[in-house]
């Protein structure tokens, strides 16, 4: 028994450790991108076929090539590349206590749950994207009947977090998500009751 702890220890070890190197190479990569200027201009390597094609093609008069870079593509790259990792924020349905469904992405939908003397944390909505396709809010409206126990439904952004309702009753805002991660999340300790979530 000891033998496997130990192992299961060493594999969750080198996992972080792969994570955050990765983490730290796209990051870099990343910052790297951001401080240059918005759109760039880069001399083809002059060993390269291509190069190598264009001076053959040019004759005695010789070659210039260059690649032209715009900030927004890699932008765009990179935020597609961190939207893959929306559901790993979200909970999954079978953890679930009630029913969710979403809408044209994984920020908006609809959720409905009766609770009886429930212990949990659900992460509802949500993802990772810099620049939502979609607009750069969501519009709530959350209703809470409480019978007994506690609930907190908190918005996630980014490092902060923001308490939207904490009893019985109902809340409706905007919460602005441009440029930071968003998670809509419920905290329930020995709660009895129900909500209802709207996010569009």
């Amino acid at each position: 028994m000891f033998i496997f702890g130990f192992f299961k220890l060493i594999i969750i070890g080198i996992v972080t450790v792969f994570a955050v190197i990765v983490s730290a190479i796209l990051g870099t990569l990343f910052f790297h991108k951001l401080i240059q200027p918005k759109n760039y201009i880069t001399a083809v390597d002059q060993t390269s076929t291509e190069m190598k094609t264009a001076e053959l093609l040019s004759g005695t008069d010789g070659a210039y090539l260059f690649h032209y870079f715009t900030k927004d593509e890699f932008i765009n790259t990179y935020n597609t590349f961190l939207q893959s990792f929306d559901f790993a924020g979200i909970s999954k349905e079978k953890d679930l206590q009630g029913k969710r469904s979403f809408g044209t992405d994984k920020y908006i939908g609809t959720y409905k749950a009766e609770y009886d003397n429930i212990t949990s944390e659900e992460t509802i909505f949500g993802g990772t994207a810099l620049n939502r396709k979609n607009w750069d809010h969501i519009r709530l409206k959350i209703k809470v009947e409480k019978q007994s126990g506690n609930i907190n439904v908190i918005a996630k952004l980014g490092d902060n977090e923001k308490t939207l309702i904490d009893d019985t009753g109902e809340y409706e805002n905007n919460i602005y998500i441009e440029g930071v991660s968003y998670y809509l999340t419920i905290k329930l300790d020995n709660f009895k009751g129900n909500i209802d979530i709207i996010s569009e």
